[in-house]
């Protein structure tokens, strides 16, 4: 491993290993990170947002492997009113998107919905927002979902906080209007805590029901497509006394049957302990996740998703003085020393990412080791152009990240248009091997255990060739067999390369060429024609040959040549 000067938009961040993942020294207001939410996009990165404690701010971060890719690029001058459940969500055009709460000033609060043009965009730009509120109602327990056209699907919590007053479970496109799915007006019965998932064109939302007047908590499901309406179903399996009082999560598994996690609480003794993480499937039976390592007051989560591989993965964590957790299916259960929000997202992997007092930490579920880190220093021209630019210069660092690793021993580099570019750190290629167009460039690095790094991405823009090959100087035509002409030419170079050449022929002038003899890209001399009308009367034909290049540009002022006869017979041959 080579270890280079790091690039600017890292430089400032201290990387350090720590329980089982790297963490960032800190988040960008020095408080711990909380109320956290990731998800994974399809390159397999980490994106994940928090907000840092009550009164503050939401933030956004993109993992690069285990190193932040990016700044977090929420703006700090929206700070959370509630800082419950901020959510990322990607698509699957890598398209980052969020929801959190905003403060106006006073109560109540509104919701900031938040997408990210690209996601692998690492500068931060190109985030657009809107907010839905400001008509006197109170919005809080927020819930994103995506579909398969990267739309976004919401559900929320709204309270009406003057009388009479109700609370609602809202659902909402974010360009949409609202759909109530339900609503009570009993001061002391609350619905809250939504959660929604999204697949084949059905929204799933679950939420909990009750809990104010010393009642018990019920969970309640939904579903239905987006217009509505929607079936609600009562969840059974909670007694009197017993809560759920932290939020339930909810996901979709690959094969499509919902699954809904959630902490059982028993509030009978005193102090109050938590009976078991369960998860359950609407139409099927209750399964228990753990009970052991739930007894504690003031758990966070759980959080659920599933692998390609239908894998399912729980994660909660403890008070301040417990610790974190999260299980493959329900057979392991790993601890995590310490305690703060965590959540848990997969792909053909599956990771945890929680808060701690150190900051946000990563981990892979499953890895005794950790994998490598691969970054874009630099990629140079950018934009680049054919035929002018000689050569495209690709930079990268890379780090193994395993204690005591200097191990890193395969790179690559990939475009999403010419594929793979070449397996060196740093890479020079010709500028002509890339294709026009607007390239995704990926570069990721496999260490010494055969794990591989999540790529890093960065945008290229490389631009056609302007440059025409030079014209044909001469062109001959001699006569043929069985009624043909052969024409040929002098062969010409271009700056980036020859496609071939289009020939024309007019009838009447030497100007008029307008009728392609052919456009084969490949064409090259010698060409056999048809002397077509030339059996009798005056008649003529006129050729050019115009060269060209490989991104299309054609040479002007070509040489012509002509063929005319009077009455039968063979043509007379003419050039010029």
């Amino acid at each position: 491993m080579r270890l280079r000067s790091m690039p600017r938009r890292t430089a400032a961040v201290f990387f350090f290993a720590l329980l089982g993942g790297v963490a960032r020294s800190g988040d960008p207001t020095g408080y711990t990170g909380i109320h956290l939410r990731a998800a994974m996009d399809s390159l397999g990165a980490i994106h994940v947002v928090f907000t840092t404690g009550g009164w503050a701010h939401s933030y956004y971060g993109r993992f690069n492997g285990v190193n932040w890719s990016s700044a977090f690029t929420f703006p700090a001058s929206d700070p959370c009113y509630e800082p419950t459940y901020p959510l990322v969500e990607v698509g699957l055009a890598r398209r980052a998107q969020a929801l959190y709460g905003t403060n106006t000033g006073s109560y109540p609060n509104d919701l900031a919905y938040f997408t990210h043009a690209a996601a692998s965009d690492t500068v931060g730009s190109g985030w657009a927002t809107a907010t839905i509120g400001n008509d006197g109602l109170r919005r809080s327990d927020y819930g994103l979902a995506l579909d398969e056209n990267d739309g976004a699907h919401m559900v929320y919590r709204q309270t009406n906080i003057f009388w009479p007053y109700f609370w609602r479970i809202i659902y909402r496109r974010p360009e949409g209007t609202e759909v109530v799915i339900k609503q009570t007006q009993a001061e002391t019965y609350t619905v809250m805590t939504p959660a929604i998932a999204y697949r084949d064109s059905v929204v799933h939302i679950i939420w909990r029901e009750g809990g104010s007047a010393g009642g018990t908590v019920n969970l309640f499901y939904a579903s239905g497509a987006p217009q509505g309406p929607f079936t609600i179903r009562q969840l059974t399996g909670l007694t009197s006394g017993h809560y759920t009082t932290q939020p339930p999560d909810i996901a979709i598994a690959p094969d499509g049957h919902v699954e809904i996690v959630y902490l059982v609480q028993d509030v009978t003794g005193s102090p109050a302990v938590y009976e078991g993480v369960f998860a359950v499937d609407p139409d099927g039976a209750t399964v228990l996740i753990d009970s052991a390592n739930a007894e504690a007051t003031g758990a966070a989560g759980p959080r659920i998703a599933f692998d390609d591989a239908g894998n399912r993965y729980v994660a909660w964590a403890l008070d301040s003085a417990g610790e974190s957790y999260y299980a493959v299916n329900a057979d392991t259960i790993v601890a995590l020393p310490g305690a703060g929000s965590i959540d848990v997202c997969a792909g053909t992997s599956a990771y945890y990412v929680r808060a701690a007092a150190s900051g946000i930490l990563y981990g892979q579920i499953g890895s005794s080791h950790f994998p490598p880190s691969a970054i874009i220093d630099e990629i140079a021209p950018n934009p680049v152009r054919r035929g002018i630019d000689a050569d495209l210069t690709m930079l990268g660092t890379t780090f193994d990240n395993d204690e005591g690793g200097d191990a890193v021993e395969t790179w690559e580099w990939m475009s999403d248009i010419n594929g793979l570019l070449g397996i060196e750190e740093d890479l020079t290629l010709p500028a002509s091997s890339l294709a026009p167009g607007m390239h995704t460039i990926t570069f990721r690095c496999r260490d010494d255990e055969d794990v591989w790094s999540l790529p890093d991405s960065a945008a290229l823009t490389v631009f056609p060739d302007t440059i025409p090959p030079p014209p044909v100087e001469t062109v001959h035509i001699v006569p043929g067999l069985c009624d043909t002409l052969l024409v040929s030419w002098d062969t010409v170079t271009d700056n980036l390369g020859m496609a071939g050449y289009l020939v024309f022929r007019g009838h009447t002038a030497w100007f008029d060429l307008d009728v392609p003899v052919d456009s084969v890209e490949a064409l090259q001399p010698p060409l056999y024609v048809d002397i077509e009308g030339f059996a009798s009367g005056v008649k003529a034909a006129f050729y050019e040959v115009v060269p060209v290049d490989v991104d299309g540009n054609c040479a002007s002022g070509n040489a012509r040549a002509g063929a005319i006869q009077f009455g039968d017979g063979l043509p007379a041959l003419h050039s010029r």
